[in-house]
């Protein structure tokens, strides 16, 4: 929904979870704020950005930047296939948009035409970046770490081998210890100092 936020003094769009808190597992809400809280760190030209997340009347929602323009569906929807050098600055800058997210431990699984917005002045920008525990709040914190290290960016910080992605499955699947962590506080401050 397109809305206005008296307090910010701005334009927002206002996204409202589907299913009403009544019908969710109890600790959904806070797995959801808690995402919520991360992607609003994302601060990058190819993200839109999240302002906040709340909760009235049983339902849950989140407050947006809203973007004056369409999605990249629409867009193709209207003018038919695009020319190559705009469809490689909207795919250019959609990935820029990924990475960023993927530089805060956030995955998008979604990612398509429809999660890709155009605005009036040219600006790309992905929405809807989200960790796997968004796709299923059930995913329990184990598996997750599991799914961040085998969907990392950089070849490094991934399993170096086929072998040990299956092993920590398995070690998971028996409720013994993985060796895939979360990184510490440290660990993600001195990766992000090095990157300077």
């Amino acid at each position: 929904y397109h809305g206005y936020d008296e307090s910010l003094a701005l334009d927002v769009a206002v996204k409202i979870l589907p299913l009403p808190m009544s019908e969710r597992d109890g600790q959904f809400a806070e797995r959801f704020r808690r995402e919520a809280r991360i992607s609003a760190h994302i601060n990058h030209p190819n993200v839109v950005r999240t302002l906040h997340v709340d909760e009235q009347d049983d339902l849950i929602y989140l407050v947006m930047d809203y973007i004056d323009g369409q999605t990249a569906r629409a867009l193709v929807d209207a003018k038919g296939p695009l020319m190559l050098p705009l469809a490689l600055q909207i795919l250019g800058d959609a990935t820029r948009g990924l990475q960023a997210a993927h530089a805060h431990g956030i995955v998008h699984r979604d990612v398509k035409p429809d999660n890709i917005l155009v605005a009036k002045d040219g600006r790309v920008l992905l929405s809807d970046p989200i960790r796997p525990s968004r796709l299923n709040p059930a995913i329990p914190a184990d598996l997750e770490v599991i799914a961040l290290k085998a969907l990392q960016k950089e070849i490094p910080r991934r399993y170096p081998t086929a072998r040990e992605f299956a092993n920590d499955l398995g070690q998971y699947l028996k409720g013994e210890a993985i060796s895939a962590r979360r990184e510490t506080w440290w660990e993600k401050g001195r990766r992000w100092l090095l990157r300077r």
